[in-house]
């Protein structure tokens, strides 16, 4: 085994470049066929908006908007929507496959470069991060910041560290943890270990240099809008999210921990170990700092109200330095990797996680690809129009206003209390073309659900096309779409409209306007467009569940 551990100090680079390599097609394969999740939809939305719109100024971003920013040049590759996202989570699985072999070229200045490959191994294996790190979403490059602050701290470069820590909350403001975790690691060193001038000077470098690039955010963004806007967004009104406990799901722990036990065990084992070298004599500046800031962000991370899956790409990579710090150790004790270590590696690092593979694949996103194609072929039709889905599935196409643009569970249970009628109302005055139906939708409030189904009737796939319906006797309504209709009644019922008689089945031109109807029984009119490319995969089979458990799968 020592011929082994020789082997892998010797070829570090070649052999994390094959890994990263492993990883990038491994990424390329799950972003193809896995289905987006409801907020990579979002993410989509909030990045394009910044294509035309001026944030805080046009919208108020839930995020800060660095990462969405980074988002945007992908996106302008392509016109079509859903390639658009595709090609945003191949750049960013490209980012993650660099920053790792980058990380992994600094981490084999301070470690042992088989300990590097050895850990490197067991991060590119382990399920959680394989399945979330390429999400369109900010969380993984907020997490490459922090790591790179990380490395660049146990350099004691700490200008740059702090730089990089202070543009990973402009990505995200869950950067903060970065922050907080490098300040603590060197303050706490500064005053328990080397209570000299120079190590007071670093903290003051880093605290610095870490809010320099926020102020320097808040200033220009503040000039383009005003100081109690971005204020606002920025620090206020993600603070229910961040203090409350909205959602009962500490089960997400389990579900990674249960998948990935080897990785788990051996960060908390490295911990252990550095711990314990408290005990043995001055601690180094190096085991003191991965001590400080990896035991603060797993705290951080265990007190954080809402961790879903996808959050755990904010621990993992700094995770991945203790299990280095742990390998490096062991291999230093011993001088070599025994069999029964090698085992573990193999069964418990890259087999056991590995049984992950099939389920994955397994999952497809043909449902969501072509509902997507379908709906933007719609909405950019005459008369273009608006659509309704509880989430912004179509960037670059509006969804419908009043507080009917987000319906996660807490919206759901404030829209039985509020006023059906009013929502009603203005639903009519937003030219809604065409509902996208999901479990969001679903849960809609019965009165809703009705005036839905009374004006929209089912097109292909998951979509609701336009279609009125019309009562009996003589009535006017009002089209907000000029184009081809057909209506939809009895056979053989003759149907006037405008005065000129039509049968039932037939399609007709209609202009947007108020329309004069008489009818012997109630029938629908049903947008009929013309032009649209209708996918022959299962969208034509019927509807189909857009988002199958996305986080239990």
């Amino acid at each position: 085994m020592n011929f082994f551990v020789q082997f892998l100090d010797s070829r570090c680079a070649w052999a994390v470049g094959l890994m990263c390599l492993f990883y990038f097609s491994v990424e390329v394969v799950y972003i193809l066929g896995l289905p987006m999740v409801m907020d990579e939809f979002q993410g989509a939305s909030a990045a394009y908006r910044l294509v035309d719109e001026v944030p805080y100024l046009d919208f108020k971003p839930y995020k800060t908007v660095l990462g969405y920013y980074l988002q945007v040049p992908p996106m302008l590759l392509t016109v079509d929507p859903w390639r658009q996202m595709i090609f945003v989570k191949v750049s960013l699985a490209m980012a993650n496959s660099l920053s790792i072999f980058a990380a992994a070229r600094m981490l084999a200045r301070h470690f042992r470069p088989s300990a590097v490959v050895l850990a490197t191994v067991v991060l590119v294996s382990m399920s959680t991060f394989l399945e979330r790190s390429a999400s369109l979403r900010v969380d993984m490059l907020t997490s490459l910041l922090g790591l790179f602050s990380l490395l660049f701290l146990l350099d004691r470069r700490l200008i740059i560290s702090g730089v990089l820590a202070g543009i990973s909350f402009l990505i995200s403001q869950k950067g903060v943890y970065f922050i907080l975790c490098a300040g603590s690691a060197l303050g706490s060193y500064w005053l328990l270990h080397d209570r000299c001038r120079r190590s007071f000077v670093e903290c003051l470098q880093l605290g610095t240099a870490a809010l320099a690039p926020i102020i320097v955010y808040l200033t220009f963004w503040a000039v383009v809008s005003s100081a109690g806007t971005v204020g606002h967004e920025v620090f206020v009104r993600s603070q229910p999210i961040v203090f409350t406990q909205i959602y009962e799901i500490r089960y997400f722990w389990l579900q990674t921990i249960t998948r990935n036990p080897y990785f788990w065990a051996l960060t908390m084992l490295s911990l252990g170990q550095l711990f314990a070298f408290r005990s043995r004599g001055p601690v180094s500046f190096r085991d003191w700092i991965l001590l400080v800031y990896g035991g603060g962000l797993l705290g951080f991370a265990l007190w954080h109200k809402q961790p879903w899956p996808y959050f755990f790409v904010l621990v993992i990579p700094t995770c991945w330095v203790l299990i280095t710090s742990f390998y490096d150790v062991e291999l230093r004790r011993s001088r070599a990797l025994s069999n029964v270590a090698l085992g573990m590696l193999i069964l418990f690092g890259i087999c056991y996680p590995a049984q992950r593979f099939p389920i994955v694949l397994a999952r497809d996103n043909a449902m969501q690809r072509s509902n997507v194609s379908v709906a933007h072929q719609l909405l950019e039709g005459e008369g273009g129009g608006t659509y309704l889905a509880g989430l912004s599935m179509l960037h670059g196409h509006r969804h419908v206003s009043g507080g009917l643009g987000w319906l996660d569970a807490r919206r759901l249970q404030a829209l039985l209390i509020e006023d059906q009628e009013k929502l009603i109302k203005n639903l009519e005055g937003q030219r809604l073309k065409l509902v996208i139906t999901n479990y969001r939708i679903r849960q809609l409030p019965a009165k809703l659900l009705d005036y839905l189904a009374e004006n929209y009737a089912p097109y292909v796939g998951n979509i609701l096309l336009f279609a009125p319906s019309i009562e009996e006797g003589k009535t006017r309504k009002e089209l907000p779409f000029t184009g081809r209709y057909v209506l939809i009644g009895p056979s053989g019922v003759s149907i006037e409209i405008d005065g000129d008689a039509h049968e039932a089945g037939e399609s007709i031109q209609l202009k947007e306007g108020v329309h004069e109807f008489a009818a012997p029984q109630k029938f629908r009119l049903r947008l009929a467009p013309e032009g649209i490319d209708l996918p022959t995969d299962l969208l034509l089979a019927g509807r189909g569940i857009l988002f199958d458990d996305v986080y239990g799968y």
